[in-house]
């Protein structure tokens, strides 16, 4: 059984929510700094935000840097879009929105996020997309409440050099990371065919 590798710094739960792949066997790590062409995924939850804007680019480039050719990469950030209407919209909004916008005391967000910025920030390091959305999912936290929030999901492919003009890989042998998307409210999307992904050999 061919192993595949995702370089994560999140739960293995919520990073299987996002990776899975049929037949193959896969490997979670958290190596810092990222090694380059590493990695088969890469998935990002809540990271960005804490950074501030103008390294962004930079960050983004480190991690796509380290993804093999055809491999994928997800991100995910709190929806400043939902969280700008759930503002607007009630006098008292829940604490999930102030969350979205302001992060809390341990982990405070330096950047907001909507998904169109995300997609573009994400395709300029040469991403090729292969979903975007926003998803509600559920945090527990640490006083035992249990909120829902609306994050932006970015999905993406290496398939050539980042911006630093890094010479072509050849791609190997493919294997389908993401069939189908659970959207809340929306029922089951179906995504388009996969392209090609990596596996360690």
């Amino acid at each position: 059984m061919n192993t595949l590798t995702v370089l994560t710094y999140s739960t293995p739960e919520v990073t299987e929510h996002y990776f899975t792949s049929p037949g193959k066997e896969v490997k979670f790590v958290s190596d810092m700094p990222p090694k380059e062409r590493e990695y088969d995924g890469v998935f990002l939850e809540n990271l960005l935000n804490q950074a501030r804007r103008r390294q962004i680019p930079n960050i983004l480039e480190m991690y796509v840097k380290s993804l093999k050719i055809g491999g994928r990469f997800v991100t995910t950030t709190p929806s400043l879009e939902w969280a700008s209407k759930e503002l607007y919209r009630s006098d008292e909004p829940d604490v999930a929105a102030y969350m979205a916008v302001y992060g809390d005391d341990s982990q405070p967000n330096l950047s907001g996020f909507t998904l169109n910025w995300l997609r573009a920030l994400c395709e300029e390091q040469g991403l090729k997309s292969f979903a975007s959305y926003q998803e509600r999912v559920k945090i527990d936290l640490s006083t035992g409440k249990e909120i829902e929030m609306v994050v932006n999901v970015y999905i993406g492919d290496r398939v050539s050099g980042t911006r630093s003009a890094l010479p072509e890989q050849k791609e190997i042998e493919g294997v389908s990371w993401l069939k189908e998307i659970e959207l809340e409210g929306a029922g089951t999307v179906t995504t388009p065919p996969n392209p090609t992904l990596p596996t360690t050999a």
